[in-house]
């Protein structure tokens, strides 16, 4: 599966994707991309690390990557890519039973895109200074029903490497449901 996460400074969310790709996935985790790279905390050693020189080459990486069968999550620096791109990688995903994220830049939302689901994220003030985001479902190709909850706002504990919905935050209804389903993602 084909997930892509935008952002409107361009800057990945790191923290939220490195918790998705190491969230009940067994194997390794290639980031493709300096851009994307994390930095080297919790579970570096199940981790490859992928810095191609141009979109060419990033494209192709990516895809023998997700095909390869002993990588189960890869996060790449989605910038540039197109439908064909995308498509491409979607298949890839499916033969290799992997789940890509895709860090790309919000001024590419207009882009068509093979992904299977699109989020959108902004981050959010903290009162404790823990990174915080609202995270926008913009498209989940898998639901056959129009959800009421496309809207969550998660933030990452530094202590213990978790992301969830902070505790200051009156919860809604129906947002349970959206928090299981974005932090399922990559499982």
């Amino acid at each position: 599966m084909v997930q892509e996460w935008f952002t409107d400074d361009g800057t990945p969310p790191l923290c939220l994707l490195s918790h998705l790709a190491n969230r009940g996935r067994r194997g390794l985790t290639a980031w493709i991309g300096r851009r994307v790279w994390p930095l080297p905390w919790r579970g570096f050693s199940q981790w490859i690390l992928i810095d191609p020189p141009d979109r060419g080459t990033r494209l192709w990486a990516t895809d023998l990557a997700l095909r390869s069968g002993a990588i189960t999550t890869v996060v790449a620096d989605g910038s540039d890519l197109d439908m064909a791109a995308t498509r491409r990688l979607q298949l890839a995903a499916e033969a290799g039973n992997a789940v890509a994220l895709l860090a790309r830049p919000a001024a590419e939302l207009r882009e068509l895109s093979a992904a299977t689901m699109r989020f959108h994220v902004q981050p959010q003030p903290s009162p404790d200074a823990h990174p915080r985001w609202r995270v926008d479902r913009l498209r989940d190709k898998r639901s056959t029903t129009q959800r009421k909850e496309n809207t969550v706002l998660l933030e990452y504990y530094d202590v213990t490497g978790a992301v969830g919905v902070p505790a200051d935050v009156v919860r809604r209804p129906g947002a349970e449901e959206a928090e299981a389903a974005i932090l399922r993602l990559a499982s």
